[in-house]
C-alpha cells in the first residue's frame, strides 16, 4: 500500500468515525455549476497542512459560513471576496473537514476542503529496560548488563538462541499519521525475536513494543530507531551501547592445582582477562566437599576488594583453621555481569603422620615391618637408618625388609614422611650378642620403641657386679667373724 493509498483509507476511516456525508461532500442546490457560485484559492484539498494556511473565498452569494469540523469558524458577509486564514499549528494532529457554504435567499452551495494536520514529527523511543549492578537504570552510552543484579541468572535481560544472543528492548514509534518504522544496529536493519518469532526490525503502524535485537558479538554498538510519518516527518532515537557477550576468563597464578602445603596461610595470584569491560569483581567459596558446587549467592567478596581492574594481577591470602582438603572456588564477574567459575584444591596438612614398627634380630640381620598412616596428605616416603647411615627407603605407606646389622649396638632410626613434608620420627636401639649370635630372638618392639638393652648393658649389669663382689666381701668377713 502505497502513502496515497494510505491517506484515502485514513480518510474514509475519518468521514465514517465522523458521520459525513461524502457524497455530499460537494453539494449544489441547483444545476449551476457550484464552481461558478464559490471558488477557494488555492484549493488546498486532501493534502497535509501545517503552520498558518491562507485562503481567497470567492463567492457569488453575499454571505459565506465557514466551519472546521462543524464548528463555525467565519461569517463572511457584505461582498463576493475575502480572505480567510487559519492557524493550523495549535490543531491536534488529525483529519480536519473545512466546509464553506455560500448562501442567500434562494439557496445554498457548499465546497468542503480535507486536510490531513500534522505539525509534531513522530514519537521514537528506544530503551534498555535494565538495571546496572548499582540497581540503577541503564545510562546511554555504557555497558548493557546481562541479568538482573539481584535475580542474577534467573534474568530475562539476555536470551540465547542458536548461539546468538538477544538484549531485551523497549522500543516505541506512534504517530497520527504513523507510516512505518526501523529499528537498526550499526547503520543494519535489526534482527529481533518478538512474540516467539524472529523477523527484521521494520513495523508498519505505530510500534510500541519489548523485544529481543540481536547483538553478533562483543563491541560498542549504535541502535537507531527511525520513526517516519506520512507526511514525509521523522524522528530518531539512538542508544550507545557496549554489549559484552562474553564470559571474563579467571588465571589462577598461584598455587597451582593440587597443592599440598603444612602452611596454613596460603598465598594466591589471580588475573581476571576480559577484553570488552574495565572492571570485574572476584569472590571465593570455600569447601571441603568434591560434590559441593556454590550457588552464586555463596561467594564472598575478596577482603578489602571490590572492582579489579582487568587484564591485572592480584595479590592475597587465605588462611584455613585445620587440617584437610580444601576446593576453593572463585567467581570472575564482569561490568555485564557474565560470570566464570574456577577452582583449585589445596590440601593444607599440619600434622604428623602415625608410625608403627617391629623389629627381630635374627643372627647379623634385623627383619623391620613399618607401617605409616596419613589420612590427609598421604606417605611420600619411609627412610630407615642404621647408626646414622641410610640403609633403605621406600614410597609407600609400608616396608617390611631384612637387613644386615652389626654385632653390638645398633641404634635403629625411622622416619616416615607425609606429602606436606610433615615428618614421625622414632628410634630403637638394638643390641646384638656375638656369643649368642644364631640363637638370639628378642621380643617384638611394637609402636613405642624401647631402649631397655641399652640401659641393661650400659648401667644394670655394672651394678650387679658391684654388688656380687660386696656380697663376696661381706661373705669372706663372716666367715673370718665366726673363725674368731
Amino acid at each position: 500500500m502505497n502513502c496515497r493509498e494510505r491517506i484515502v483509507l485514513a480518510l474514509i476511516i475519518s468521514l465514517l468515525l465522523q458521520s459525513i456525508d461524502f457524497n455530499a461532500m460537494y453539494s449544489t442546490s441547483s444545476n449551476v455549476d457550484y464552481m461558478d457560485i464559490i471558488k477557494i484559492e488555492p484549493l488546498i484539498n486532501e493534502t497535509f497542512v501545517s503552520g498558518v494556511v491562507k485562503l481567497k473565498v470567492f463567492s457569488q452569494k453575499p454571505n459565506v459560513d465557514v466551519y472546521v469540523n462543524n464548528t463555525i469558524q467565519y461569517r463572511l458577509s457584505n461582498g463576493s471576496e475575502w480572505l480567510v486564514e487559519f492557524n493550523t499549528s495549535v490543531w491536534r494532529d488529525d483529519l480536519y473537514v473545512i466546509s464553506f457554504v455560500a448562501y442567500d435567499e434562494y439557496g445554498n452551495y457548499s465546497i468542503k476542503l480535507l486536510w490531513f494536520v500534522d505539525n509534531n514529527p513522530p514519537i521514537a523511543e528506544l530503551k534498555l529496560p535494565v538495571l546496572t549492578p548499582d540497581n540503577k537504570p541503564w545510562i546511554n552510552g555504557s555497558i548493557a548488563p546481562v541479568m538482573d543484579p539481584f535475580l542474577l541468572n534467573e534474568s530475562d535481560y539476555v536470551k540465547y538462541f542458536n548461539n546468538s544472543v538477544y538484549y531485551k528492548i523497549y522500543v516505541k514509534g506512534i504517530d497520527r499519521w504513523i507510516d512505518y518504522s526501523t529499528l537498526y544496529i550499526n547503520d543494519s536493519v535489526a534482527e529481533i525475536y518478538y512474540r516467539d518469532s524472529f523477523r527484521k526490525g521494520v513495523f508498519t503502524g505505530n510500534a510500541t513494543l519489548l523485544a529481543y535485537i540481536r547483538v553478533p558479538s562483543s563491541g560498542l554498538y549504535y541502535i537507531k530507531l527511525e520513526v517516519r510519518d506520512l507526511s514525509g516527518k521523522a524522528s530518531y532515537s539512538i542508544l550507545k551501547v557496549i554489549f559484552d557477550i562474553d564470559k571474563p576468563m579467571l588465571r589462577i597464578d598461584k598455587p597451582i592445582n593440587g597443592t599440598i602445603t603444612n602452611n596454613t596461610t596460603v598465598g594466591f595470584k589471580l588475573t581476571p582477562i576480559d577484553e570488552t569491560s574495565r572492571v570485574c569483581a572476584i569472590g571465593f567459596y570455600i569447601t571441603t566437599s568434591v560434590d559441593v558446587k556454590p550457588s552464586l549467592r555463596n561467594y564472598m567478596p575478596l577482603p578489602g576488594r571490590y572492582m579489579i581492574a582487568t587484564n591485572e594481577s592480584i595479590y592475597f591470602n587465605l588462611t584455613f583453621n585445620k587440617s584437610s582438603k580444601y576446593i576453593v572456588w572463585f567467581i570472575v564477574i564482569d561490568e555485564a555481569l557474565n560470570y566464570r567459575e574456577e577452582y583449585v584444591t589445596i590440601t593444607i596438612d599440619n600434622e604428623s603422620p602415625e608410625l608403627y614398627f617391629e623389629i627381630k634380630p635374627y643372627d647379623t640381620k634385623l627383619h623391620i615391618k613399618i607401617k605409616a598412616l596419613d589420612n590427609i596428605s598421604g606417605i611420600e616416603e619411609i627412610r630407615v637408618y642404621i647408626n646414622s647411615s641410610l640403609i633403605i627407603t621406600s614410597r609407600n605407606s609400608t616396608l617390611e625388609a631384612l637387613i644386615n646389622a652389626s654385632i653390638g649396638y645398633n641404634i635403629v632410626e625411622i622416619l616416615a614422611i607425609d606429602r606436606a613434608q610433615n615428618i614421625a620420627y622414632k628410634s630403637t636401639t638394638i643390641y646384638i650378642n656375638a656369643s649368642t649370635t644364631g640363637t638370639q630372638n628378642l621380643d617384638r618392639i611394637l609402636q613405642k620403641p624401647s631402649r631397655s638393652h641399652e640401659y641393661l648393658h650400659k648401667y644394670l649389669l655394672p651394678i650387679f657386679l658391684v654388688i656380687a663382689i660386696l656380697l663376696i666381701i661381706f661373705a669372706k668377713h663372716r666367715i673370718r667373724m665366726r673363725k674368731t
